[in-house]
């Protein structure tokens, strides 16, 4: 099991995980000047889905590179080459691979319970954020690759 709980930290880059409650906090901070109040449950929200979308990003990227052989050609430095996270441990795949979609699955249902709260303004947000998935034209994001594995 701490195996496990160290892989799933490993490639999900935790110490950059404190970039996503730093800009949510800009974002609320701005909200706030305002003169609107400032509602609880759609602040947890908006973290809870920037917080999946960024473990998505990071562990979906870690898949794909390990996958494709490039973790085993990069120097890593601490901001570049991932976590080698997957090189040390390959048989963590498959829990890394699950957390893809679970964290697909968390960033999916805290937005569309944000766009019943908030409205259908919101949409325009989540369709940018999907078109930014793919990279480019005739390839399938890494995040699909990730979850339904190679030639799926």
């Amino acid at each position: 099991m701490a195996d496990l709980a160290r892989t799933l930290a490993g490639v999900s880059r935790v110490p950059f995980l404190v970039l996503t409650p730093l800009c949510v906090l800009q974002g609320v901070a701005l909200a706030a000047t305002g003169g609107e109040g400032i509602s609880l449950l759609r602040v947890s929200l908006v973290f809870v889905a920037a917080l999946a979308a960024h473990i998505l990003v990071n562990v979906a990227n870690e898949v794909s590179d390990f996958r494709s052989g490039l973790d085993l050609h990069t120097e890593r430095t601490p901001f570049y080459g991932g976590s080698g996270t997957l090189p040390a441990s390959p048989e963590g795949l498959t829990a890394a691979r699950m957390s893809v979609g679970a964290s697909l699955a968390t960033l999916l249902l805290s937005g569309v319970f944000l766009i019943w709260l908030s409205g259908p303004g919101l949409l325009a947000f989540g369709a940018v954020g999907s078109l930014c998935r793919y990279r480019l034209p005739g390839q399938r994001p890494a995040a699909y690759e990730s979850v339904a594995g190679p030639g799926n």
